[in-house]
């Protein structure tokens, strides 16, 4: 929460109307991304229902895909020996792997900007014109589908790792012939549903091209997106990367001694540095963001460690399993000690959840143990199998073993169906914004009140007719007072709101409180509003 239950929302927001071409969120204009990650969502839902799986399963998809064009482009460029491992390094990467498994769009989109820099590569090695002109439209295709997905970026991105590649290569008269046709099959896909929303909705691109790229791009201060100092994204990498931040070292070298000189190598260092560099310039940016670089990363990793291969010994790799296997069961030993000896402010786990401790731990010790055996392993094919294998032991536990408290904090889904039993459909609901996309994915309502700021839903509260959907914590107070409302009225806020505003609120006739969520329901007035 937020993200996934709005991700969620959205898309189940467009199956109740009907209405596939304006993505809306509570009912309310939601002009933040095109639509295409929610059109997949909802045909996931189609299939499969209204639950967990279904809405995460594009993301899950879409990594898996990822993993098998990395594996498509290693194979087809002579690198057979290096193409599994550079999707084991994929899918093992502690950034891939987590954000591959929940509801954002990142994975969507990255598969895209894979897609369409996979295809470009293929069109630079084709030696046919009629080849070469397919897997330009292929390119082009897929940079429309990355721009339906997430905007811009979907240029952005390719066009900066690829010019200054085309520029190294020598090939600088490509730059002004291949783009053309990319860009004529990247309009067509856009401009049907463009056109449309266009139609529907006049302001839609002024507000998705000034708000959402120029202003998260350039603005800083108070007007800011996410913003984050330059080097931000840098620790996202390094930590994204585990556990092959170890191998780094081992890779680099395995690289230098294949030479600078190779086509792939010189691609996919222009795809990773460049783009990392535009992410980084952004003044408003998020870890996520870098999901697209992983790919070139791992074919890189995979290449500088297959090239390892060769030297007699592989001494380069052993440093790297020794010291994931020393971090690993250092982990497992603070997660211990912090478990028992009560070194943190609250414990981890619950006094049922020791089981859990347990499996993490004994996850966590078997990806040492394996480290260990990869360090010591004879062949060296074998190091590298081990090592790839270690972590998955925690990665296949890991959904089962999270602390109840750490889940409940964040997924208010299980409290709120608690409390439907109590809320009849004609209840007047209010909450906050970071709290109505869960309540309306749960309840399946699309006109819960916003309580205080709007955040993400202010642009569509701004319009006419939604400015009767926010409310101020007076207003809401003089509206339970007012003895002649005839509908109950349900608060579902967190606990630090509840802090913050009951004393303003008259006492509620039902209250509940669990997880840092409260309910409450007023079937009268009793108080008199006071105002804050």
């Amino acid at each position: 929460m937020p993200d996934e239950t709005r991700y969620a929302e959205i898309p189940r927001e467009m199956l109740a109307t009907g209405d596939w071409i304006v993505p809306r969120l509570n009912g309310l204009r939601y002009f933040e991304k095109p639509v295409l990650g929610y059109w997949l969502t909802a045909l996931s839902i189609i299939c499969f229902g209204e639950n967990r799986f279904a809405v995460r399963l594009p993301s899950a998809l879409a990594t898996g895909l990822s993993a098998m064009l990395l594996v498509w482009v290693l194979w087809r460029s002579g690198y057979t020996s290096s193409a599994l491992l550079g999707a084991a390094i994929l899918l093992t990467s502690l950034q891939v792997y987590v954000l591959g498994v929940i509801n954002l769009l990142d994975g969507v989109f990255a598969l895209f900007v894979t897609s369409s820099l996979v295809c470009f590569h293929f069109a630079y090695q084709a030696r046919g014109d009629r080849a070469r002109l397919g897997w330009l439209a292929a390119t082009g295709a897929a940079c429309g589908l990355g721009f339906l997905t997430k905007g811009f970026l979907a240029f952005a991105i390719p066009a900066i790792a690829l010019c200054p590649f085309l520029l190294w290569q020598k090939r600088w008269k490509d730059l002004f012939t291949l783009p053309w046709l990319p860009i004529l099959v990247a309009l067509a896909i856009i401009l049907p549903w463009g056109i449309m929303i266009y139609l529907r909705e006049p302001d839609y691109w002024r507000y998705f091209i000034l708000v959402e790229h120029f202003r998260r791009f350039a603005s800083t201060g108070v007007n800011s997106f996410h913003h984050q100092p330059f080097w931000i994204l840098v620790p996202y990498l390094i930590g994204g990367a585990i556990p092959w931040t170890f191998s780094a070292f081992a890779a680099i070298r395995g690289l230098r001694e294949a030479g600078w000189g190779d086509p792939l190598i010189r691609y996919a260092l222009c795809w990773l540095l460049l783009p990392f560099l535009l992410l980084s310039v952004s003044k408003g940016k998020l870890g996520t963001y870098i999901l697209p670089c992983f790919v070139p990363l791992s074919l890189l990793l995979a290449l500088g460690l297959t090239q390892s291969l060769k030297e007699s010994e592989f001494r380069p790799f052993r440093g790297p399993a020794w010291t994931c296997a020393a971090v690993v069961g250092l982990a497992a030993g603070v997660i211990t000690g912090i478990h028992f000896l009560n070194l943190a402010s609250g414990t981890i786990f619950a006094a049922d959840e020791t089981w859990k401790w347990a499996v993490g731990c004994a996850a966590m010790v078997a990806w040492s143990a394996i480290c260990i055996a990869s360090a010591r392993a004879k062949r060296k094919a074998t190091r590298l199998g081990l090592f790839a294998l270690a972590p998955l032991a925690l990665m296949l536990s890991a959904h089962f073993i999270v602390p109840k408290k750490a889940v409940e904090s964040s997924t208010p889904e299980a409290f709120i169906e608690r409390c439907a039993g109590v809320i009849d459909p004609e209840d007047r609901i209010y909450s906050t914004n970071y709290l109505a996309p869960a309540v309306c994915w749960v309840l399946k309502r699309s006109d819960i009140g916003i309580l205080q700021r709007g955040g993400e839903l202010q642009y569509g509260l701004n319009y006419l007719d939604a400015k009767r959907r926010q409310i101020q914590i007076p207003e809401l107070a003089k509206e339970i007072n007012d003895h002649t409302q005839t509908r109950s009225i349900v608060l579902m806020i967190t606990d630090n709101d509840y802090s913050r505003y009951r004393k303003y609120l008259p006492e509620a006739t039902r209250i509940e409180g669990e997880d840092g969520f409260v309910f409450l329901k007023y079937m009268g007035t009793l108080n008199t509003p006071r105002t804050p």
